[in-house]
């Protein structure tokens, strides 16, 4: 993907600026984020950033790609 990545503290006056939001988790995987306070971010299409990551996130959990297989910990069902 080529994201250049910045690990920051935000400020609610750094959402003015921003297009896309969202959050990321186990259970929830990458959704995206409409709203905070009454700044509304752009809504996900198939070009967006947001896709294209729950996109890539979603191939690698359910593909089963063999070359990650070793970051995953599988448990007995």
């Amino acid at each position: 993907m080529n994201i250049k990545v910045l690990e920051t503290d935000l400020t609610l006056s750094d959402l003015e600026v921003t297009t896309e939001a969202f959050v990321s988790g186990t259970a929830m995987g990458v959704t995206q984020v409409a709203q905070i306070d009454d700044h509304k971010f752009l809504s996900c299409n198939e070009a967006s950033i947001t896709n294209n990551i729950r996109d890539s996130f979603f191939n690698l959990i359910f593909d089963e790609q063999e070359k990650y297989k070793n970051w995953f910990t599988f448990l007995p069902s």
